[in-house]
């Protein structure tokens, strides 16, 4: 086993059949891991819009479905950030960058969803706490109310 393999953080994912499947047809292909890393933004960049759009729907069956494919893009991003990391070290396509490219849009990705949730409460102007079960806003609202 090499240095890389031995100091890697063990993930259960990561030794899943399914993760294994996807990673050995990416090795077998042109992609690099730095273009799955890319792509990791790119699903991210997806979910801050579809977030952003749900804040300026009036439809609760339409935010629900904003939600569900932010989260399905959400999962998307994950699936990115762990087939770089296996295709990279354990395909043998590291590159002299590849660190870089695998951490760095994991900060871009990781902000963009959370700036898109919150901006999307936000623009709907129902603060976070709306998605809570019993309104935590109007809880909290009534807690300050003698204050």
């Amino acid at each position: 086993m090499s240095d890389e393999l031995a100091d890697r953080r063990p993930l259960t994912s990561r030794s899943s059949a399914w993760a294994q499947r996807l990673s050995r047809k990416l090795a077998a292909t042109d992609i690099t891991p730095n273009q799955i890393s890319m792509a990791s933004m790119v699903a991210a960049a997806l979910a801050f819009g579809v977030l952003i759009c749900s804040g300026h729907l009036h439809s609760n069956v339409l935010v629900a479905a904003c939600y569900l494919l932010a989260a399905l893009l959400c999962q998307l991003r994950l699936v990115c950030n762990l087939m770089d990391g296996m295709v990279a070290i354990e395909a043998g396509k590291q590159t002299a960058d590849g660190a870089f490219w695998n951490e760095q849009p994991d900060r871009v990705a990781d902000a963009l969803i959370l700036v898109g949730l919150g901006y999307s409460r936000w623009i709907a102007g129902t603060g976070l706490g709306s998605c809570c079960p019993g309104n935590f806003d109007g809880l909290c609202a009534r807690a300050w109310q003698g204050y």
